[in-house]
């Protein structure tokens, strides 16, 4: 295994043409900006195979394979019984457990096998030089369908564990699906280690550390001041439906800053409405990744806030200390500090030190709503841009 050290330099002009093939699903805003990032490479041909399952998903600049064919958008008899699942897991407790995991890995490859052939001529067709996916252990059959058609591969990890366990041993079969790729891309230095370690990596893949990034227009200058920040106003940016999952139930939180005095603004959605009534509780209406893009996010979190809160409801979990994850990466170019808890966001805290004001807290009933920090705004975004531009051409 090789750290790859590529150059810092952006290559301009004419190059050797490289196709890449893009997978993952089109719900997430990391593979959203991936895709617009690599299609704007100069001598890159990108195409796009469409994990998600539920969105049918359209682009005019590449070719798309979606598994979702347009009028099944969420229908069907597997989709049914998935949504049935994820009910019961809910209700019963027992939502993110490995009995779930497993059962729902399961609906999903059986309906991919049922597009095995279309998903081969799609490839043939393309001739990619390099497969690019993305997000942990969701890939697994395509990793493995890419392997037999001897592609060479590279997994932006981002986020592993996938689960909230508060302990988590890597399996076997964990360790054959890491190894299977050709390069890797983690999300922090912690992350890599933990995977050294563990003997997740091979001794002849490449990795880099780069922290995913969604690449917005509208951004604010590097900038360093000092000053006072009464924390008056918060926007939160995970998700808002309590109801689906446990780790993303932060009522707690949310409703400890209403209770002294802080308004704090979440996604409108009819999903939350089990916090609907507070007086310190508002509501703004979700940006789509067009609007994130354009850098209207940005500008109305710039604009209007004091910081962004960044929770999730546990007590601590692997996940946490290694990985990066959207809700954060969504404030990254805005300019505000960012308020949450200490010494649980390990990565963040190490990956982001001197790139992002922070408010850390113990105990956010006891947080200083009268804070003095150095608002720093320093974004190496160009930087990791250059470092995966190059990674992914060092395959070519």
């Amino acid at each position: 295994m090789v750290e790859y050290q590529g150059s810092s330099k952006i290559y301009f002009g004419k190059l050797l043409q490289m196709k890449i093939l893009v997978l993952g699903s089109s719900n997430t805003f990391y593979i959203r900006s991936y895709l617009d990032y690599f299609y704007n490479i100069s001598g890159v041909e990108i195409a796009f195979i469409n994990t998600n399952l539920d969105c049918y998903f359209v682009s005019d600049g590449y070719k798309i394979y979606n598994y979702c064919s347009n009028d099944s958008y969420k229908t069907g008899k597997v989709g049914r019984v998935k949504s049935f699942v994820k009910t019961c897991a809910k209700f019963f407790r027992v939502d993110d457990s490995k009995f779930q995991r497993v059962f729902m890995e399961y609906l999903n490859n059986k309906s991919k096998l049922n597009k095995i052939d279309d998903i081969d001529c799609f490839i043939n067709a393309f001739k990619p030089d390099l497969a690019f996916l993305f997000w942990g252990t969701t890939l697994r059959f395509e990793a493995r369908f890419l392997k037999e058609r001897t592609i060479p591969t590279v997994l932006s990890v981002n986020t592993y564990p996938i689960t909230f366990d508060s302990e988590y041993k890597p399996t076997k079969r964990d360790r054959e699906y890491f190894s299977s790729f050709s390069g890797l891309i983690f999300s922090s230095h912690r992350m890599k280690e933990f995977f050294i370690s563990n003997g997740l990596l091979n001794k002849e893949q490449r990795f880099i550390v780069n922290p995913d990034f969604i690449e917005t227009e509208q951004k604010f200058e590097s900038t360093i001041v000092e000053k006072n920040t009464a924390i008056k106003k918060v926007i939160f940016l995970g998700n808002v439906d309590f109801q689906h999952r446990q780790a993303d139930d932060v009522r707690g939180e949310i409703l400890a800053l209403a209770g002294r005095g802080v308004e704090v603004w979440i996604q409108s959605t009819r999903a939350n409405n089990s916090v609907d009534g507070h007086e310190n509780l508002k509501g703004f209406a979700p940006f789509n990744y067009e609007q994130i893009r354009r850098g209207e996010l940005n500008r109305f979190i710039k604009d209007n806030f004091n910081a962004v809160l960044y929770c999730y409801n546990s007590s601590g979990s692997l996940r946490e200390e290694l990985s990066i994850t959207t809700r954060f990466s969504l404030s990254e170019s805005a300019g505000v500090p960012v308020l949450m808890k200490k010494n649980k966001f390990l990565a963040i805290e190490e990956e982001f030190k001197n790139k992002t004001a922070f408010i850390l807290y113990d105990d956010i009933n006891e947080l200083d709503l009268n804070v003095s920090i150095p608002l720093t705004v320093n974004s190496n975004m160009r930087e990791r841009k250059m470092l995966l531009e190059n990674f992914v051409k060092s395959f070519r």
